[in-house]
């Protein structure tokens, strides 16, 4: 016969009960580890998200330098144009000034 015929409800709960109160605090741990994981990431990417204020300010200023140098560029490339002067097409012609 089968083993389970053969044994009362009272041996399987022997059995049974013991699995389950293991496979229970396995979950426990899991969740626990999963959910350190989490915060700990959560942290990492507020950290990375608040920069000091001297940051943001060196940004900004780089930002408007950005604008400033492009505003420059602008005017130059207009100005040699209304001149009838071309840009010179190969990146040979152009001089570095040091």
């Amino acid at each position: 016969m089968h083993l389970l015929a053969q044994s009362s409800t009272a041996e399987i709960l022997n059995i049974v009960a013991p699995l389950v109160v293991c496979a229970f605090f396995g979950l426990v741990i899991i969740i626990r580890i999963m959910t350190n994981h989490q915060r700990q990431m959560a942290e990492l990417i507020h950290r990375n998200e608040s920069r000091p204020d001297s940051l943001v300010d060196e940004i900004r200023a780089l930002r408007a330098d950005n604008q400033r140098l492009e505003a420059k560029v602008d005017a130059l490339t207009s100005a040699q144009e209304s001149r009838g002067q071309l840009l010179p097409s190969e990146p040979s012609e152009i001089r570095i000034r040091s």
